[in-house]
């Protein structure tokens, strides 16, 4: 996904999957980088939005996962 990312940067699936396979592998942080990247470029995709909650919530972020 890394290499996606780089190829096309301006691709907000590609951010949200990166970002999703950044969790499965428990690196929250790399994974909130890689998500908000992809609302960044597409503030409507709701999958990015809960999967951000998500790392926010593994994180012990309770206002991130709010917001």
């Amino acid at each position: 996904m890394e290499a996606a990312v780089q190829r096309n940067p301006s691709n907000a699936h590609s951010w949200f999957q990166l970002g999703v396979k950044q969790q499965e592998n428990e690196r929250e942080a790399k994974a909130i980088q890689a998500l908000r990247r992809a609302l960044e470029l597409d503030p409507t995709h709701l999958p990015s939005w809960l999967a951000l909650a998500i790392s926010h919530t593994n994180e012990g972020n309770r206002h991130g996962s709010y917001e």
